[in-house]
Formats: C-alpha cells, sequence, structure tokens
C-alpha cells in the first residue's frame, strides 16, 4: 500500500510506503490515549517542514478544535 501527497503550491508530488511509516489507525489510539476527552473529527495526511505528518483535528468538551501533528515516520507527535 502506498499514500500520495500532493503540493499545489510547489505542483509537487510525494509517494511514500506504508511499510515506511505508522498508519491511521495508530495515529488515532496514540492521540486518544493522550486525549481521552476529545472527539476527533479527522486525521489527514499532510506535509509539514519537508517531511510527512499525520494531522489530526479533534474536539475537546467545550467544543473547540485542536490539531496536532505527527511524523509518518515513526508516530511521534510533533511539537
Amino acid at each position: 500500500q502506498y499514500y500520495f501527497i500532493y503540493l499545489p503550491g510547489s505542483k509537487k508530488g510525494y509517494l511514500l510506503s506504508a511499510k515506511k511509516g505508522v498508519g491511521e489507525a495508530k495515529v488515532r489510539s496514540s492521540y486518544q490515549a493522550q486525549n481521552p476527552n476529545n472527539k476527533i473529527t479527522k486525521v489527514n495526511l499532510g506535509w509539514y517542514h519537508n517531511r510527512a505528518v499525520w494531522e489530526v483535528t479533534a474536539k475537546d468538551s467545550s467544543d473547540h478544535y485542536q490539531y496536532q501533528l505527527y511524523e509518518f515516520k515513526n508516530g511521534n507527535l510533533l511539537g
């Protein structure tokens, strides 16, 4: 399985092997373990500082949006 990231501003695309990174399910699990009261609204693959990342968008108990990035390569939280 492969993931594709297209960056319209630079007109570049990146093809990533799923075997060389962590999957969406692992990122969801990591996020929920650290934020059990938040509800994930979406998870997207993106690009940040020249690397592939998982972008997690969630809502907290006050209905405020939360946004976190995880490295595609190893699933580590950025920031």
